[in-house]
């Protein structure tokens, strides 16, 4: 008998501060709970995992070791077009919102803004369909 399995939405939380990306882990998965969640602190970290994990959504903050988020961005949207990615920034700056658009982000949300903002988006982005 062949058992019917639904995939679990996937998220990877990408943060170059430990203790941002767990705060942000910890809140996320008490909320979205049917969700896997994967984390990694550098771009390359990211593009890599992203290539071969996949993930519905990336949170990506704009300040990482090495590759930023916009490359980082950039890279994964030329691998993995399927995968939203969302800024996730302290920088309230029209021209890198723009870059990262540009790069293929999906949305640019200040971290000051996550309850408000962050939270129905990923409702929005998790409630359609996952192949």
């Amino acid at each position: 008998m062949v058992e019917n399995r639904v995939a679990k939405p996937k998220i990877l939380i990408v943060d170059g501060n430990d203790i941002h990306r767990g705060l942000l882990l910890k809140q996320l998965s008490n909320i979205f709970t049917k969700c896997d969640f994967r984390e990694t602190r550098t771009g390359e970290e990211a593009v890599a995992l992203a290539w071969g994990w996949r993930p519905d959504v990336v949170l990506m903050d704009i300040e990482l070791p090495r590759m930023n988020g916009i490359e980082a961005t950039k890279r994964i949207k030329e691998f993995v077009p399927e995968t939203q990615v969302v800024i996730l920034t302290m920088q309230d700056d029209p021209v890198q919102k723009d870059k990262t658009i540009a790069a293929g982000a999906h949305a640019y949300v200040l971290k000051r803004h996550m309850k408000s903002d962050l939270i129905p988006l990923l409702n929005k982005l998790l409630s359609k369909p996952i192949e």
